[in-house]
C-alpha cells in the first residue's frame, strides 16, 4: 500500500496543474467524473467500516483488519486532500470553505487515533462528502433548493437565536427556582445545574422523567412550564416559516410579470400568456431582431 501511494503521488504531481485541478474539482469530463464516483464509493465503505467496527462481535472477530483497511483508506484521503490543495492557485480557498473543512475532519480522527482511543469513530463525518453527489450528477434543482433553505435560514437566525437565548435563561431563572423548592426535600435537585438541566428537558418537552418535583410548589411549576414548552416549541418554526413565506413571495415576484394584454401576472419564463394566450413582447422583440 505504502509502495502504492509513493507510486501515485509522483505520478500526480508530473500531471499539469490544469489537467490535475480538472480531474479532482470537475465533473464535466470522462476522468473527472469517474474520480468523483470512485471517491463516493471509497467514502461509503469507510463509514460503512466504521458502523461496523461499533458492533461488538465484528470488532472482536474483524476488528484489526478493519481498523488496518481504515487506515489505508484514510491514507488515500489524505493523498487526495495534498492534491486538491497542490492544484489550486489559492488553495486556502479551499481549506476555509465548507468542502475544504469537512475532508480534513475526515482524515483528522484516523491520524489522532494514536492520541486520543476511540476517536476514529468520528470518520463517521465522511458521510457529509458524500454531498459532492449533487454537483457531480448536476442536480441543480437539488442545489438551488438548498441555497434557498440556506437563504432562509441565515435571515431568520438573529430571530430565532434571540429567541433561543431568551428560552436559555428562562431556563436558567426556573431550574435555579426548582432547587430552592425542592433542594431540601429532594435528592434528585442535588444543585442549581441540576435544577437547569431538568428545566431545559422539561421546557423542550423531552420529559426523560430521570428528575421528578416532589413538592407541591415544584408540581406546580412543573405544570406550567410543561404548557409553557408547547408555545415554545411553535415560535422558531413560526419565525422560519414567516420567513420561508416573504423569501418565497420576493423570488415568486422577481420570476413573475404582467400580461400586457389582459393585465394578469405570469411567470417571467412564459413565451405567451396562460390566461389570453397573447405572445410576449420579450419574445415578439427576440424574433425581429433575429
Amino acid at each position: 500500500m505504502i509502495q502504492f501511494v509513493n507510486t501515485m503521488i509522483p505520478t500526480f504531481l508530473k500531471m499539469d496543474k490544469k489537467k490535475l485541478y480538472a480531474i479532482i474539482f470537475q465533473s464535466n469530463t470522462k476522468a473527472g467524473k469517474l474520480f468523483d464516483i470512485y471517491l463516493i464509493i471509497a467514502i461509503l465503505f469507510s463509514v460503512l467500516l466504521v458502523i461496523l467496527d461499533s458492533v461488538p462481535f465484528i470488532h472482536q472477530k474483524m476488528g484489526i483488519t478493519l481498523q488496518k483497511t481504515e487506515f489505508i483508506i484514510t491514507i488515500l484521503f489524505t493523498v487526495e486532500y495534498i492534491l486538491r490543495i497542490y492544484c489550486l492557485n489559492k488553495p486556502w480557498k479551499y481549506i476555509v470553505s465548507f468542502y475544504g473543512i469537512i475532508d480534513f475532519l475526515s482524515i483528522l480522527p484516523t491520524l489522532l487515533i494514536f492520541i486520543i482511543p476511540g476517536v476514529q469513530t468520528l470518520g463517521i463525518i465522511r458521510i457529509l462528502r458524500v454531498l459532492r453527489i449533487f454537483r457531480i450528477l448536476q442536480l441543480n434543482k437539488f442545489l438551488t433548493e438548498a441555497a434557498f433553505l440556506i437563504n432562509v435560514l441565515k435571515h431568520s437566525f438573529y430571530k430565532i437565536l434571540i429567541f433561543m437565548l431568551f428560552a436559555f435563561f428562562s431556563s436558567i431563572l426556573i431550574g435555579t427556582i426548582m432547587y430552592t423548592f425542592e433542594n431540601q426535600v429532594n435528592p434528585a435537585f442535588s444543585s442549581i445545574p441540576k435544577g437547569i438541566y431538568w428545566a431545559i428537558v422539561t421546557l423542550t418537552t423531552v420529559g426523560y422523567g430521570d428528575i421528578t418535583p416532589m413538592t407541591d410548589i415544584g408540581q406546580f411549576l412543573s405544570a406550567v412550564v410543561m404548557i409553557l414548552g408547547y408555545s415554545i416549541i411553535a415560535v422558531p418554526t413560526g419565525i422560519f416559516s414567516a420567513e420561508f413565506v416573504k423569501k418565497y413571495n420576493i423570488d415568486s415576484k422577481n420570476k413573475s410579470k404582467e400580461c400586457p394584454h389582459c393585465k394578469q401576472t405570469i411567470s417571467s419564463e412564459s413565451a405567451f400568456c396562460s390566461y389570453c394566450g397573447t405572445k410576449q413582447i420579450s419574445d415578439i422583440i427576440s424574433e425581429k431582431n433575429i
